[in-house]
């Protein structure tokens, strides 16, 4: 059982790893929820976890971010001074 549980977690990290990989570059509208560590933390309209330097003001504000890495769980961005 612990075997087939690492399998699916590996399964399921490989299948993030490939969705999130499809919007490096890309740039979507984020919905920030938190800020921690300096960072503001939200998701993407389709639940992409984003992180990305920015105020704490923002927190509940949707942005424009340019989603620049993926970091499997979380992709970090740059958030983009254009108006929504």
């Amino acid at each position: 059982m612990k075997e087939r549980s690492k399998m699916l977690h590996i399964l399921s990290d490989k299948k993030r790893r490939y969705f999130h990989g499809q919007f490096v570059g890309t740039t979507r509208l984020v919905l920030f929820e938190s800020f921690s560590a300096e960072l503001l933390q939200g998701h993407t309209d389709n639940y992409i976890k984003v992180s990305a330097e920015g105020d704490i003001s923002q927190i509940n504000e949707i942005v424009l971010v340019r989603l620049d890495s993926n970091k499997t769980r979380y992709m970090s961005g740059t958030i983009k001074t254009d108006p929504v």
